[in-house]
């Protein structure tokens, strides 16, 4: 595999091209699943309001009395999918399950703290804190690299 970095100053945005052979390999696939989750939205409710929310806003998202919601650095929406549902789109990013109602997404992470009872306390950069359960720890750390 080879990559090839180019730098113009008249794109306004970055553009990624991904070139390939006929018979497309494995990892091929796979940088192609992750790249694809930059451009990934989750659509979501606010106060009546539908929005596009752009997956690499969302901090974390939770699954309260069956309602799903995700948590942006401020602000909190309403989506109407299930918890398993965003799981498996969200294979190949930066979210990790970490509790049975509960996915962060570790590239909002300040520090990981051990708890006494082989949990994980997480410190996100807006300040609030999630507990890895014991369940998820070996995940979690696989993933985030502890």
């Amino acid at each position: 595999m080879k990559l090839l970095i180019e730098e113009f100053e008249e794109l306004n945005e970055t553009e990624v091209t991904v070139s390939h052979s006929k018979n497309i390999d494995e990892d091929t696939k796979d940088i192609l699943k992750y790249l694809n989750q930059f451009s990934k939205t989750i659509t979501a409710n606010r106060d009546g309001i539908t929005y596009k929310i752009s997956l690499n806003r969302v901090f974390y998202i939770d699954c309260v009395d069956n309602r799903t919601y995700l948590y942006l650095e401020n602000d909190v929406y309403e989506t109407n999918l299930k918890l398993y549902q965003l799981q498996e789109e969200l294979n190949y990013t930066p979210f990790i399950r970490i509790g049975k109602s509960i996915i962060v997404n570790i590239e909002f992470l300040e520090s990981v703290r051990p708890l006494l009872n082989g949990k994980l306390e997480l410190l996100l950069l807006n300040k609030e804190k999630l507990v890895v359960n014991r369940r998820y720890v070996n995940d979690f750390r696989g993933k985030f690299g502890v």
